[in-house]
C-alpha cells in the first residue's frame, strides 16, 4: 500500500517536470532581430524579426506577446504582423506567405502545444486566409485558436495581415505543457 502511494507521488512529481519551454527569442533561428522590447507592467513583449528571401529580399514579421506575470514570463497569446511588399495588393507574395506559414506553424507548436497535424492545418489556413477576400477569420486547431485580420493603411495603401494565436488555460500547466517564455 505504501509502495503504491509512493509510486503515485513520484509520478505526479515527475509529471510537472515534463513541461517543454522555449525562449521566444530562439524560436526562429537564422533570423535577424530588428527590434525587441518588453513592458513588464503591461505584461507585453514586442519586436520584429527579418527573414532573408530569395533574390536578396527581406521580409519582416512583427510580434506582440501577451505574457503572464510570473518570472520568466510565459506567452499566453501571440500577434504576428506582416506587411505586403506592394501597395494596394492585399495578399502576400508566395515567398512571404511561405515564411509566415512557417512562423505561425512553429509558434503554434512550440508556444501552444499544437501537434504536427494541427500545425500543418494552421499553416494551410494561413495560406487560405491570405489568398481569400475576407479581412477577418477565426478557426480552432485542437487547443489553439487562431484569428486573422487584414487592414489597409490610410497612407500608402499597404496591407498588414495579423495572425493571433492563443489558447485557454495557464501555460506550462495541465494539458498546456509546451510553452514559450520571454525575459525582460
Amino acid at each position: 500500500m505504501i509502495k503504491a502511494w509512493l509510486w503515485t507521488m513520484a509520478l505526479a512529481a515527475v509529471g510537472g517536470a515534463g513541461a517543454q519551454t522555449t525562449p521566444f527569442d530562439t524560436l526562429f533561428p537564422g533570423t535577424q532581430v530588428v527590434a525587441r522590447t518588453g513592458d513588464r507592467a503591461a505584461h507585453q513583449g514586442m519586436g520584429s524579426f527579418a527573414y532573408a528571401l530569395p533574390g536578396r529580399g527581406r521580409f519582416t514579421v512583427g510580434y506582440l506577446l501577451t505574457l503572464t506575470a510570473q518570472s520568466p514570463a510565459r506567452v499566453m497569446a501571440v500577434d504576428l504582423d506582416a506587411t505586403g511588399g506592394q501597395p494596394e495588393v492585399a495578399a502576400l507574395q508566395p515567398a512571404r506567405i511561405g515564411v509566415l506559414q512557417q512562423v505561425v506553424g512553429r509558434t503554434a507548436g512550440r508556444c501552444f502545444g499544437a501537434t504536427s497535424t494541427q500545425r500543418a492545418a494552421v499553416q494551410a489556413w494561413v495560406g487560405r486566409t491570405n489568398a481569400g477576400k475576407s479581412d477577418t477569420a477565426q478557426a480552432s486547431f485542437g487547443p489553439v485558436t487562431a484569428y486573422f485580420e487584414r487592414q489597409q493603411s490610410s497612407g500608402l495603401g499597404y496591407f498588414t495581415s495579423t495572425y493571433r494565436l492563443e489558447r485557454s488555460g495557464q501555460p506550462g500547466t495541465g494539458a498546456w505543457q509546451a510553452s514559450c517564455t520571454f525575459k525582460f
